[in-house]
């Protein structure tokens, strides 16, 4: 099991995990100890993950074309369900993954609310 797959089940049972300068932080119930010295085992990697956070999108799925936002909606629905990301992660996720489908495809998305 991967970094990203652990610090996901350690947030969806109610550890918090922070970085503090150059340390993990995990606080949370102990129950989950096991799960967070697996974190802890994989501190660089889980620290480099929590440091590269991207960016909110600059766009709404409201301003995908309604082809791209039926797709978005199928995206986000798997990575909730199959995926056991948490709802809000596994929308903006799916909306950077068709953004970056529409781009390769040499598509454009007017964002409303935002300069062009």
């Amino acid at each position: 099991m991967g970094a990203l797959e652990i610090l996901v089940r350690t947030q969806d049972g109610g550890l918090d995990v922070r970085v503090v300068g150059d340390k993990l932080r995990v606080t949370g119930p102990t129950r989950l100890r096991p799960i967070a010295m697996q974190l802890l085992d994989r501190k660089a990697e889980v620290i480099g993950l929590l440091r590269a956070e991207a960016p909110e999108p600059l766009l709404m799925p409201s301003d995908l074309p309604a082809d791209w936002r039926i797709e978005w909606e199928e995206r986000a629905a798997i990575r909730e369900y199959d995926g056991g990301q948490a709802r809000e992660h596994a929308e903006a996720e799916a909306l950077r993954e068709i953004v970056e489908r529409m781009r390769i495809a040499g598509l454009k998305i007017k964002m409303t609310g935002y300069p062009c």
